[in-house]
């Protein structure tokens, strides 16, 4: 077993950053002064043994894209995370993940949410039908059983990915989905 390893608090001085890849760390959480990098736009934690978000996450206002793929010890996102308005690709693929906070709704800027393989999440939240940006959903090889309403709200949307999702009991109405260029079934 690895010990677990700490970031170096001289990253705050690192004014320039713009992507932080930890990912393949044994890194099992973030420090608070995460937030202060007020000029990065990409996150990578894949296949870290990260076990939360910091708060200090809703700050970082510029960021774009969040990996957490294969995150196995992350159980659930804050709810600041929907402070996170240039969000654009959200990744948790792999992940154990048990729910999303009802926030997520207000990632208006949100293109990519990929959800495949999550062994853990059976219900999205209502609130995924704000995100009228979003492009691609990718639930492939997930638990979820069942898919909000208006799903057809997301009007932006290009690809929906439920290929392998053995327990979805319905697929709601996606006649309204006029964008949709790739429905995997």
């Amino acid at each position: 077993m690895f010990k677990s390893i700490l970031l170096p608090e001289s990253i705050i001085g690192l004014d320039a950053l713009e992507v932080l890849d930890l990912g393949c760390t044994n890194l099992e959480g973030l420090p608070s002064w995460l937030g202060t990098l007020k000029k990065l736009h990409t996150l990578i934690l894949t296949g870290s043994n990260i076990k939360s978000l910091p708060y200090s996450i809703g700050q970082m206002k510029n960021l774009r894209e969040l990996n957490l793929a294969g995150t196995k010890h992350l159980k659930k996102l804050p709810k600041c995370i929907g402070s996170l308005e240039k969000l654009q690709t959200l990744i948790l693929t792999g992940s154990n993940i048990k729910s999303l906070p009802y926030s997520i709704g207000q990632m208006k800027s949100l293109r990519i949410l990929d959800l495949s393989s999550t062994s853990q999440l059976k219900i999205l939240p209502n609130e995924i039908c704000f995100l009228t940006n979003l492009e691609v959903l990718d639930l492939s090889c997930s638990i979820i059983t069942s898919l909000p309403d208006h799903i057809d709200r997301l009007q932006n949307l290009k690809h929906l990915n439920l290929r392998y999702t053995r327990k979805l009991e319905i697929l709601p109405d996606v006649g309204g989905l006029h964008k949709l260029e790739k429905l995997d079934l």
